[in-house]
């Protein structure tokens, strides 16, 4: 023998060359097919090489009383450690098994085929067929064990061959025009053995069929050659030459007849063919063949009557469709006429994709003449699951009524972990209707145990006997066993789905119900009774459900003052059983909804997220027996760790829930926001989404609510920094009667703590002149955590009428001048300096002297200038209203104007001319102090005033890192300020649009404007 590897899931699987299974496959021999089970899976190594037997090193057992000991829907191992080729097949009566057995030996041409006869239920180990120093494969068998028939193939060839060493294309050529078929009939004591070919053709693959001591075997017989090009002999890639023709030989209870030809494929290819004999000798060879050089498979069947001539040859399909592995078996139809069952798996190759590929098994019936049943020509389609490549007929089936099919598939889980597990679809003929039951699992073997090969009969007690080959791959070894197994088709109820709407619910109301309830069974269901809510309700017609049909049934149910959760029971009535289903259908859950979420803390680096929870049931929350578990989490994905939770158990809290509505507050600490934060340390300026999932446990048990809508919802929490548009947030007021003291609030809107800077308050008089200053500390005074809050209280030695209050950054000195200075000041030499607060080397001197001689600011006592002082918005308006000559004007109508205050007059004049708007419709916060993008806007619209509307171009502010923090009204101004240069932000990429605007800046803004002629 001549072996390969193939992959099954996680395993792989030895073939033999002379193997019919997989000849096709991996060596493609011009479309050879299997003829029984073909797991389908792919190649991973084409170099042919001999058996290697090194299995024979572990332990081997003929477990004898395993059988016994099977029952319906279990397995029990008959050898371990088999011959991985054994292959076992079985008798049609069940009572005889033949196989290929390794004798033991390491020899590679010692495998013969064995028989063993069923005693006392059991198989014992078998004995050769016929011994000989050649190796024997592909042994099949039919007829009952009492006039059994058998046939395999033997390798006839006197090469040397070593275990595990490559296979050249001469040694392959070698071995496959050695093969003869052999033929064995049994006598009752031993059999009765014949060479029924003697050539240097291929003849292999042989099928079988009998029925009392008549006996019939057809093999394939072809030239087998090498291609050309090919330039490694050790890869088999091999053709067929001239011949390829099914050949058949007939026993007549006597003797056999000479060889036959049934079909010629030198012009259109044999792939694989079957055979079944009736009771009256006529036989039925049914064969696929591809057609020309076409990918196209076609069916056909000759009837060779019992002296051995061709009735008939019938083409069985005609299509576009792949047409394959035809099957065939003989039983009694109901007119008590014997005829061939044909059927064969068609696969859908054209058409829209989702029916590509899919799987329908065809049937046809025909006579002993060749006449087809056109009652039985029917077909059995498949789920989306359902590959039918494998399936068989097991053999023993007398009636139609006890036909089925089996096949076998692998299943996976969730983990990619495989079962194999045999299914079957039982045929039903009732009232002159062929009816098929639904796809009914047999027996399934444990995980990584996969069926290489499979045989099975029907016993008298309807159970299906099956043996089978298998690979265990939960070991290393990976050793094959022979598996006995036994299954049975029964009938079965399906309750595949309840459905009702939770909005019905309603106490007193007569709630609507609808069972679907589905027959898996064999025979038709007939009559159905569901007891619901104390009420038996019957259901009863002639057929009323078929195998394989959904019926559904509309029950009214009267809900309880108290919900409860109804039970039901449902007994399907089947003409030879019947069958239960129960339940119970849950109604009293509550339904936990989100109402709403609010943000109710935003401090010290945490959020407080309030969840307002309803139920919207009249199935109360029970302490006890329920529990609200709430999780938080910084993505949609619910798979994800929660970072944040709360539980919610008491009973005065589920009173509020069932009642009304209650809050319950989750805290998203520092550690549980650390995910959601930038590079920066900060929540991002856009925000982050927080999801929140309200989830009901139940004695434990997490249960699903009826609205799962309102399960999850989400808020969106924010930087305070992009909330309050500013890093710091300064608050302030008087705080004494006499006006003597000012209290500062000061909130750090960053996540990172804030080190360095000062606090500085003046205090004015009713004029607006300063009349004391005070700060809190030196240049890096200042300390606060993130997102926290300082205060602290200025102490005056007199009441003032108003105050200033500001904070100043600290700013490390950098070695970079990157102020609002004039870039190439020149002080005038005649200029005398009266402030003490103003030195010749401050970027702003020239600026401050520019506005002392125009008398647009003055300073704040006759020797200070106080650069750092903040400018209020009323300061700003004097300034450009004493610079049209103090115009006269209208009354304003800003509410916080009043007659007699300093600068009533300027912004009357502002106001009426557009240059001011005001904070807000009613309100101008004249000593507010003013912000850099204010005061960008008001100068902007002056300049709009003097040049009569006309719009200049502005700069591309697009390389500020803070440009979207600028205000939709201020844009435009900044764009023209920082265009004209009368702006020039605080360091090379920051504006800062809404930092103050100090008395120092102010002054060089002045000059520019001014001595720029703009």
């Amino acid at each position: 023998n001549v072996e390969g590897t193939y992959k099954i899931g996680e395993g792989s699987k030895s073939w033999t060359f002379n193997d019919y299974n997989n000849i096709r496959k991996q060596y493609e021999l011009m479309g050879l097919r299997s003829v029984g089970f073909n797991l389908n899976d792919e190649t991973d190594n084409r170099k042919a090489t001999f058996e290697d037997r090194s299995y024979l090193a572990h332990e081997r057992s003929w477990n004898l009383f395993m059988a016994r000991r099977a029952f319906a829907g279990g397995t029990n191992i008959i050898q371990t450690n088999a011959y991985p080729y054994s292959n076992p097949v079985l008798s049609t009566d069940g009572e005889m098994m033949v196989y290929i057995s390794d004798m033991d030996s390491t020899e590679l041409n010692e495998a013969s085929a064995c028989f063993s006869l069923k005693s006392d239920g059991v198989f014992p180990e078998g004995t050769p067929i016929n011994s000989s120093d050649y190796a024997d494969l592909d042994a099949v068998i039919d007829g009952t064990a009492d006039n059994a028939a058998v046939a395999w193939t033997r390798v006839i060839t006197d090469m040397e061959l070593s275990p595990g060493s490559k296979a050249t294309n001469e040694d392959i050529l070698h071995m496959m025009s050695g093969t003869e078929i052999m033929a064995g009939i049994y006598d009752g004591s031993k059999f009765i053995t014949k060479r029924l070919t003697e050539n240097s053709m291929a003849d292999m693959s042989p099928v079988v069929a009998a029925n009392g001591n008549k006996a019939i075997v057809a093999w394939r017989s072809f030239d087998a050659g090498v291609d050309s090009g090919s330039e490694d002999e050790t890869e088999s890639h091999l053709s067929i030459e001239n011949r390829d023709n099914i050949m058949y030989r007939i026993y007549n209870g006597s003797e056999w007849s000479e060889e036959k030809c049934l079909y010629d494929g030198s012009i259109d290819n044999i792939n694989s063919y079957n055979i079944k004999m009736l009771s009256n000798g006529t036989s039925a060879v049914t064969y696929e063949v591809t057609i020309g050089n076409t990918d196209n498979t076609e069916i056909y069947c000759a009837i060779i009557d019992k002296d051995g001539s061709i009735l008939n040859n019938i083409r069985l399909t005609n299509s576009e469709e792949g047409d394959e592995t035809p099957q065939i078996t003989s039983v009694e139809f109901p007119d008590s006429e014997e005829r061939f069952v044909i059927a064969w798996n068609s696969v859908t190759e054209i058409g829209i994709d989702e029916i590509k590929g899919k799987s329908v098994i065809r049937i046809a019936a025909i006579d002993e003449n060749g006449n087809i049943y056109s009652h039985l020509e029917a077909e059995i389609e498949s789920s989306d699951t359902v590959d039918y490549s494998g399936f068989k007929f097991p053999k023993g089936s007398e009636k139609l009524e006890d036909l089925s099919i089996v096949w076998a598939q692998a299943e996976f889980d969730s983990e990619g972990n495989y079962s194999h597990s045999l299914w079957g679809r039982r045929f039903l003929y009732k009232d002159d209707s062929f009816i098929v039951s639904p796809e009914i699992k047999l027996l399934e073997l444990d995980k990584k145990i996969s069926i290489d090969f499979y045989d099975s009969h029907v016993d008298n007690t309807e159970k299906i006997n099956f043996m089978l080959q298998t690979t265990d791959y939960n070991t290393d070894q990976r050793l094959s066993n022979i598996i006995y197994g036994q299954a049975e088709y029964s009938n079965k109820l399906s309750l595949e789905q309840i459905y009702y709407t939770h909005n019905d619910i309603l106490p007193g109301n007569k709630m609507p119900f609808m069972f679907r309830l589905y027959n898996k069974g064999i025979e038709p269901i007939d009559n159905v009774s569901i007891e619901f809510g104390g009420i038996i309700h019957k259901f009863a017609d002639s057929d009323y459900i078929i195998p394989g049909q959904y019926k559904d049934i509309n029950i009214l149910y009267t809900v309880p003052e108290t919900i409860v959760d109804p039970e039901y029971s449902i007994t399907a009535e089947y003409p030879s059983s019947s069958d239960k289903v129960t339940g119970t259908i849950k109604l009293n859950i509550p339904d936990v909804g989100i109402y709403s979420i609010d943000v109710v803390k935003e401090a010290q680096r945490e959020r407080i997220l309030s969840i307002m929870l309803h139920n919207n049931t009249y199935s109360k929350l029970t302490e006890g027996k329920h529990i609200i578990k709430l999780y938080a989490y910084d993505s949609p994905d619910s798979e994800a760790m929660p970072i944040a939770s709360a539980i919610i158990s008491d009973a005065d809290s589920f009173n509020m829930i069932n009642s009304g509505m209650y809050s319950k507050n989750i805290l998203l600490n520092e550690e549980a926001l650390q995910g959601i934060l930038n590079e920066e340390g900060e929540i991002p300026d856009n925000g982050v989404r927080i999801f929140i999932n309200a989830v009901i446990e139940e004695n434990g048990e997490e249960i699903k609510d009826f609205d799962l809508s309102n399960d999850w919802d989400y808020i969106t929490i924010k930087s305070l920094i992009s909330k309050n548009m500013e890093r710091v947030t300064l608050v302030s007021r008087m705080n004494s009667a006499q006006a003597a003291s000012v209290q500062v609030q000061f909130t750090n809107n960053s996540m990172n703590e804030l080190k360095g800077g000062n606090i500085v308050v003046s205090l004015k008089n009713e004029s607006g002149s300063i009349i004391e200053t005070k700060q809190f500390g030196g240049k890096n005074s200042l300390t606060v955590g993130g997102e926290e809050t300082f205060a602290t209280i200025f102490d005056f030695n007199s009441g003032g009428a108003s105050f200033d209050a500001a904070y100043i950054p600290y700013k490390p000195d950098d070695g970079k001048d990157t102020s609002d200075k004039p870039k190439d000041a020149k002080k005038p030499k005649d200029y005398i300096n009266p402030f003490k607060d103003v030195n010749d080397t401050d970027w702003f001197y020239d600026a401050v002297n520019f506005v002392l001689e125009n008398e647009l600011m003055i300073g704040t006592s006759t020797d200070a200038f106080e650069p750092e002082l903040l400018v209020t918005r009323g300061m700003l308006v004097t300034i450009l209203h004493r610079l049209e000559n103090l115009p006269a004007a209208a009354s304003g109508n800003f509410t916080d104007v009043e007659q007699g205050d300093y600068y009533y007059d300027a912004v009357a004049w502002a106001q009426q001319n557009g240059i001011v708007l005001g904070i807000n419709q009613s309100l101008f916060g004249p000593n507010e102090s003013i912000t850099r993008e204010q005061f960008a806007a008001i100068l902007y619209r002056y300049y709009l005033y003097k040049n009569n509307g006309v719009i200049d171009i502005g700069a591309d502010l697009s390389g500020y890192e803070d440009s979207g923090m600028i205000s939709d009204y201020a844009l435009p101004a900044l764009q023209w300020a920082v265009g004209k240069g009368l702006i020039q932000g605080r360091g090379e990429d920051t504006l800062a649009p809404r930092g103050n605007a100090t008395r120092a800046e102010t002054a060089v803004i002045l000059q520019r404007f001014l001595e720029g002629n703009i």
